[in-house]
């Protein structure tokens, strides 16, 4: 009979969640939480990897909004929420720009 665990762990701001089936890990992810206060708000973020060149970062959810600018693998962006169709992401940038980027082109970023 296998035993399955699940371990969780937080060290360092990073929450680690990983799937272990008998002696072995074989399925470990590791979502990077961070709160951030700007202008008197808390702000709770999660780490996304850019999985494409070029991804749009937008001024609204959808395709025809305001390009806000460019975004490359393997860039992390800090992703707030998300959208009610859980199609876009609103997110900050590596540089600090906040916009919204599809899902289509992000991963959870794994430390």
């Amino acid at each position: 009979m296998l035993r399955k665990k699940i371990c969780v762990g937080l060290v360092a701001g990073v929450l680690s969640l990983s799937l272990i089936l008998g002696q072995g890990v074989v399925c470990a992810a590791d979502i990077n939480i961070s709160s951030n206060i700007e202008n008197g708000i808390t702000r709770t973020l999660s780490a996304y990897r850019v999985t494409g060149n070029g991804v749009r970062l937008r001024a609204e959810p959808n395709t025809s909004s305001t390009i806000l600018g460019l975004l490359y693998f393997p860039e992390i962006i800090q992703v707030e929420r998300w959208s009610s169709d859980g199609a876009w992401v609103y997110a900050r940038t590596e540089s600090g720009v906040w916009g919204w980027v599809s899902t289509a082109y992000i991963e959870m970023a794994v430390y």
